[in-house]
């Protein structure tokens, strides 16, 4: 018997240290393993969180900011960021007039305007009301001749209109002229875009 275990004792002892060595070797590449699957599965939650972003591409701005020029983007980038990139505003930048939420694209084109632009256009708008409503003839004092200038009154209607008037003193609405026979509501809506009512 003692011979026997003499003959096999190393083969036993070797195979018990090929398992051990084997069961090692397995533990290590699973701990190595999962721990792969922990790195991959941060790294989607930070790319999914909106913690890394992409190149886009370029976008020029121009105007009132202190370094205008040609941009690098990423995305989701907005006009303030690159509105900070380029020296931010400049002391005439009109900067109640420029939405800086506004999404960057590529080859986009940005005008920051200046004061002087932006007062300018309200300065034409405003004229350009004024003399539309000073073309248009006010019912309440219109002559006969002034009223025949308006597209479908003739004489008659001028003069219906100037009755009117003095009868019932000034028109306060245009709907007033539907008191008057002869004036439907299609042809006030026709004639409304030609007169104004004025004291």
């Amino acid at each position: 018997m003692v011979a026997l275990w003499e003959k096999y004792k190393w083969i036993l002892i070797g195979s018990i240290l090929v398992f051990i060595i084997g069961i090692g070797t397995y533990l290590s590449q699973t701990i190595h393993f999962q721990t792969e699957i922990t790195s991959v599965s941060q790294s989607n939650v930070e790319t999914l969180s909106g913690t890394e972003t992409t190149f886009q591409g370029f976008a020029d701005i121009k105007g009132e900011v202190n370094a205008p020029g040609m941009y690098a983007i990423e995305s989701n980038m907005r006009l303030k960021d690159l509105i900070d990139r380029a020296g931010g505003f400049t002391e005439n930048a009109a900067q109640e007039h420029v939405n800086l939420s506004r999404i960057i694209t590529d080859e986009m084109i940005i005008v920051i305007p200046n004061k002087q632009q932006i007062d300018a256009q309200d300065v034409l708008s405003s004229s350009v009301k004024e003399g539309e409503q000073s073309n248009k003839v006010n019912l309440n004092t219109a002559t006969k001749e002034q009223l025949m200038t308006i597209k479908g009154i003739g004489e008659k209607k001028a003069l219906l209109i100037i009755e009117y008037r003095k009868e019932h003193g000034k028109f306060k609405t245009i709907e007033d002229l539907g008191q008057i026979k002869g004036f439907s509501q299609t042809f006030i809506q026709t004639i409304e875009p030609f007169v104004r009512i004025t004291p």
